[in-house]
């Protein structure tokens, strides 16, 4: 298995992003305390990342209504805590009620608003450790 996409910055090599997107709805997410995203997603993203020395994981899931709903962000660590990996679930748009006609528009401000956050420090919403 291999994740969908891998970004380096040209600036910094230092700054690396794995992008894997997910094609199933992550369901009724408000009230599960890992919003949806499986266990097996978790490891395997977390597994990609402590392979490639990189810090930041962005999951992205097909929009389950016209309104996205706001990013997940998780933190996770190693059983040492020498790395900590920021995983961020989020909707994208890939469909709308009202058409087809502005998607790509949408879609493309949706990517760049996700890619700019996960440069930016934020406090973490959930925290797992891996055994």
């Amino acid at each position: 298995m291999q994740h969908d996409i891998f970004l380096v910055s040209k600036k910094d090599k230092s700054i690396k992003i794995i992008v894997d997107t997910k094609y199933k709805l992550r369901g009724n997410f408000k009230g599960d305390k890992k919003k949806g995203i499986t266990q097996s997603d978790l490891y395997q993203m977390t597994s990609y990342a402590f392979r490639r020395d990189c810090s930041s994981v962005l999951l992205l899931y097909p929009n389950q209504s016209d309104i996205l709903s706001e990013p997940d962000i998780f933190h996770i660590s190693n059983a040492h805590q020498s790395q900590v990996i920021k995983v961020t679930a989020a909707e994208i748009p890939f469909w709308s009620r009202l058409g087809y006609k502005n998607i790509d528009h949408t879609l493309y401000a949706s990517l760049v608003a996700l890619l700019a956050n996960l440069s930016t420090s934020q406090t973490p919403s959930t925290y797992f450790q891996l055994q």
